[in-house]
C-alpha cells in the first residue's frame, strides 16, 4: 500500500478522463491508484469519441496493437456490441437474441480471454452457457426472463418510472457480472471478470440517467479506455430505451494499475503527446469559458 495513491476526479469527457489518468501513471509508472474513482459528466448528454478518427484513440490503438495486439473496439464490444445494436434496427429482442445466438463465436475470437464468458452475455443471459448457449439451470426470479436478462429488467423499471413520473426502487436498478460459483479461482492470472456489477440511477424529473460501474482491478493502458467506452455505450442504450438521456458515468476501481505499459519508442511518444494535447485543449476551453463568464 505504500506505493498506492487514492485518486478521484470528475471530467467532462471520456478522452480527458483517460488522458489525465494515463499521464499520472506514466509519470509514476510503479504507482497504483487505489482506490480509484472517476466520474464523467455532461448535462447535455454524452458525445463519445470516434475511435477511428480521434487522435488520442488512434494513438492508443496503434500502441496497444504493437504491444499486445489489443484494440479499443475489441475491449468495448464484449461490454456493449454497438455494431450489432445498429444492425438490429432498434429491435431490442432481436438484438438480445442475435448476441446470445452468436456468443460462442464471439468467445472464440479470443478463447483464452473470453473463457469465462462476456460481460454483455452475463448482463442479458446470466443463466446461459457462453460456450454452448444452453441453459445453466439457474432459477430466475419472476421479474427476469428465463435467460436471466438483467438489462431488460432495468429498462422496464426505468420506463415505468418515466411513465409514473417518479422513481421506482433504485436498489433494483443494478446488474451483476460476477458469479462466485463460476468465477472464484486460485489462478494467479484470471482473465474474467474484473467488472463486478453496474448500477443505474434515474432522475425522472430531469430526464437523466447515471451509470456506475464497479471493478475489482483495471489495467489502464490496455483496458480502461475500451471499458469506459463500452460502458458509456451501454448506458446510452439503456437510457435511450427508457426515454432518458445518459448524463453521467462513474467508475469505481479497487486497484487501477498499469502493469502492462507502452514501451519506449515513437508510439509511446505519440501517445503521450496525444494525451497532453487533450489535457491542453481542455485547459484552453476552460479559460475561454471563464473569460466569457467574467
Amino acid at each position: 500500500m505504500s506505493n498506492s495513491t487514492f485518486y478521484t476526479r470528475q471530467e467532462p469527457s471520456l478522452e480527458l478522463a483517460w488522458a489525465r489518468t494515463f499521464l499520472e501513471l506514466v509519470e509514476h509508472p510503479s504507482r497504483e491508484l487505489a482506490p480509484f474513482t472517476m466520474s464523467i459528466a455532461s448535462a447535455s448528454g454524452f458525445s463519445l469519441p470516434n475511435t477511428l478518427t480521434h487522435p488520442l484513440a488512434k494513438a492508443l490503438d496503434a500502441s496497444m496493437k504493437h504491444e499486445t495486439g489489443q484494440e479499443i473496439e475489441k475491449v468495448a464490444f464484449p461490454i456493449f456490441p454497438e455494431r450489432l445494436w445498429k444492425v438490429s434496427g432498434g429491435d431490442r429482442q432481436e438484438f438480445y437474441a442475435e448476441f446470445l445466438k452468436n456468443q460462442p463465436i464471439y468467445v472464440g475470437w479470443e478463447p483464452q480471454k473470453n473463457k469465462g464468458g462476456t460481460y454483455f452475455g452475463r448482463l442479458i443471459g446470466f443463466g446461459i452457457d457462453h460456450r454452448t448457449g444452453k441453459d445453466l439451470g439457474f432459477k430466475p426470479s419472476k421479474t427476469l426472463t428465463k435467460e436471466g436478462n438483467q438489462l431488460e429488467h432495468v429498462i422496464r423499471q426505468c420506463k415505468r418510472s418515466v411513465e409514473l413520473g417518479r422513481s421506482v426502487a433504485r436498489m433494483q436498478l443494478q446488474a451483476s457480472t460476477f458469479d462466485p460459483f463460476r468465477d472464484l479461482t486460485t489462478s494467479g492470472q484470471p482473465c474474467f471478470p474484473c467488472l463486478q456489477h453496474i448500477a443505474f440511477d434515474p432522475d425522472i424529473k430531469a430526464g437523466r440517467l447515471a451509470l456506475t460501474a464497479f471493478y475489482a482491478t483495471q489495467q489502464l493502458f490496455v483496458k480502461a479506455y475500451g471499458n469506459w467506452l463500452g460502458l458509456c455505450r451501454l448506458g446510452s442504450f439503456v437510457a435511450g430505451e427508457s426515454g432518458l438521456k445518459l448524463t453521467r458515468f462513474s467508475c469505481f476501481v479497487g486497484v487501477q494499475k498499469m502493469d502492462i505499459a507502452p514501451k519506449a519508442g515513437s508510439l509511446r511518444t505519440e501517445l503521450i503527446r496525444a494525451a497532453r494535447d487533450v489535457v491542453s485543449q481542455a485547459a484552453n476551453e476552460s479559460r475561454l469559458v471563464a473569460a466569457n463568464v467574467g
